[in-house]
C-alpha cells in the first residue's frame, strides 16, 4: 500500500505505463504528474498550456507517449523527456473518451460532438501529421467510454449518453450492432479479457454483461443506489469489481 502525494485537488484520470514501472495521473489542479510505482516518487510534471484535462492514457508501446485531453483538443507528450509530440485537432466539443490501440500506433478519441476518430499515431515525432483514420459517426449524444476488443484489433465498442453502446468494424467504419437496454446513459465500458464479453455501467446503476458476438444481453447486476462510476475485469475474466 502506497500514497502519491504531491496533487493539490481532486484527481480526475490516471493510467499506467507499459510495464508498470510508473503511472501518470491528472487532477483538478490541472497538474499531470508522472511517478515512480514502486517509490512513490514524482517523476516528471506538466502544466497543460490552457484548459482542463479530462482524460489521461499511457500508451501500450515502449515510445513513452501520453495522450490527454485540453477541451476539444487532445495533446500528445514524452513523459520522460518532457517534449510535446503534437495536438490532434478535428473534434468540436469536448474530447470525453481515450483508448490506445493493442499495438500503440493508433487513437482512438470520443467527444461531445458525438462522433470517434481514429488517429494514425505511428509516427511519434513533433513536426510529423497525424492523419485521421476514420470519422465514425452514429451515436446520437455525448460519446463517454470507448474500448478497444484486446482480441481483435478490427473492434471497438462506444458507449454513449445516447444509453446505447455500439460494437464497430473499423475496417467498414461501421455500426456492427447497437446494445440497448440501459434506461440513462453510459458511464464505462469494458472488454473481457478473451474479448468475447462486454461489460458496461451506467447512470442508471446497473451494471450490464453482453455477449460481443451476438450483441445479446447474458445478465443485468444490481445492487448500487447510486450511478456506477466504474468498473473492471479480473485478469482470468471470471469476476468484475464495481463502484459508484
Amino acid at each position: 500500500f502506497m500514497n502519491f502525494l504531491g496533487h493539490k485537488d481532486s484527481v480526475l484520470s490516471f493510467d499506467w505505463n507499459h510495464n508498470g514501472s510508473q503511472i501518470v495521473s491528472v487532477s483538478e489542479d490541472a497538474v499531470i504528474i508522472v511517478w515512480d510505482a514502486v517509490t512513490g516518487e514524482k517523476k516528471n510534471s506538466l502544466l497543460p498550456r490552457k484548459g482542463r484535462v479530462n482524460q489521461i492514457r499511457w500508451n501500450p508501446d515502449h515510445s513513452n507517449r501520453i495522450a490527454f485531453t485540453e477541451n476539444n483538443i487532445i495533446r500528445l507528450w514524452n513523459a520522460v523527456t518532457s517534449e510535446f509530440l503534437g495536438d490532434l485537432h478535428e473534434h468540436t466539443a469536448t474530447v470525453t473518451a481515450l483508448c490506445w490501440s493493442l499495438n500503440g500506433l493508433q487513437l482512438a478519441t470520443g467527444s461531445a460532438d458525438n462522433t470517434i476518430i481514429l488517429w494514425d499515431t505511428s509516427d511519434i515525432t513533433l513536426s510529423s501529421k497525424y492523419n485521421i483514420i476514420k470519422k465514425l459517426k452514429g451515436h446520437k449524444n455525448n460519446v463517454t467510454s470507448i474500448a478497444w476488443n484486446p482480441q481483435n484489433s478490427n473492434i471497438l465498442a462506444s458507449g454513449s449518453q445516447d444509453k446505447t453502446i455500439k460494437i464497430w468494424n473499423l475496417t467498414k467504419g461501421k455500426v456492427q450492432r447497437t446494445l440497448t437496454g440501459h434506461t440513462s446513459w453510459i458511464t464505462n465500458i469494458e472488454w473481457s479479457p478473451r474479448g468475447d464479453q462486454l461489460l458496461s455501467a451506467s447512470y442508471d446503476t446497473t451494471i450490464r454483461l453482453w455477449d460481443g458476438n451476438t450483441g445479446k444481453l447474458i445478465e443485468t447486476f444490481t445492487g448500487h443506489k447510486n450511478w456506477v462510476t466504474s468498473i473492471s475485469w479480473n485478469y482470468g475474466g471470471t469476476m468484475i469489481v464495481s463502484g459508484s
